[in-house]
C-alpha cells in the first residue's frame, strides 16, 4: 500500500499525517499523530467522513482547497472553521533545513547537499535578516537560503552552477552592531 507523508498545520498545532491508500477502491486510512483514523466515505464535496475506531463515533470534517495547489486551506468540524496548511513531508523538511538560524555568526552554510541556481545579493549589499541570499536546488526543489542577521555582506563563496556538500560556508555576512 502506497503511504504518503504530510505535515498538517491547523490553526496554531502541527500534526504529522499518513495517508495509506489500498490500490482495492477501499478507503483510505489516515494516521494522525500516531492514531489511526478509518474513513468511513470517501470526499464528495469536500468533506469526508471519519472515525477513530471502528465503533467511534464518526465526524463530517469539510475541507476548502485552494484553486491551483488543491490542498486544503480551510477545515471546518462541529460548526468551527479553522485554517490549513498541508505539506509533503518532504516539503516540510526541506523548509526546516534552509531555515535561517536566528542570530549566530553571520556565516551562511548549506544545509545539505545541491547547487547554487542564483545569487541574490553582492558583496557589500546591506542585508536584513531572513533576506533570501541564495536560491539552492537540492532534492529536485528549489530553495531559498537566507540571512541570519542583518548585516553588510563581506563575502559570496560560491557562483551560479556551482555544486555546494553539506556544511560549507556559502556567505559571511557581518552583523550590523546593535549598540
Amino acid at each position: 500500500m502506497p503511504i504518503r507523508e504530510y505535515v498538517v498545520r491547523v490553526g496554531e498545532r502541527q500534526h504529522r499525517v499518513a495517508v495509506e491508500v489500498d490500490g482495492d477502491g477501499a478507503p483510505p486510512r489516515i494516521t494522525v499523530d500516531g492514531v489511526v483514523h478509518e474513513t468511513v466515505e470517501l470526499p464528495q464535496n469536500r468533506q469526508w467522513l471519519v472515525r477513530h475506531e471502528a465503533s467511534g463515533p464518526q465526524h463530517r470534517i469539510g475541507f476548502d482547497a485552494a484553486p491551483v495547489s488543491r490542498r486544503p486551506v480551510e477545515a471546518w468540524l462541529r460548526g468551527g472553521t479553522v485554517a490549513v496548511e498541508v505539506k509533503t513531508a518532504v516539503q516540510a523538511e526541506l523548509e526546516r533545513a534552509f531555515a535561517p538560524a536566528a542570530g549566530g555568526d553571520g556565516n551562511v552554510t548549506a544545509p545539505m547537499p545541491g547547487q547554487v541556481v542564483k545569487v541574490l545579493a553582492a558583496v557589500g549589499d546591506s542585508i536584513e535578516a531572513d533576506q533570501p541570499l541564495l536560491i539552492v536546488e537540492a532534492m529536485k526543489m528549489e530553495n531559498e537560503l537566507r540571512a541570519p542577521v542583518a548585516g553588510t555582506l563581506t563575502s559570496i563563496a560560491v557562483e551560479e552552477g556551482q555544486s555546494i556538500e553539506s556544511g560549507l560556508v556559502l556567505a559571511t555576512i557581518a552583523p550590523t552592531d546593535e549598540t
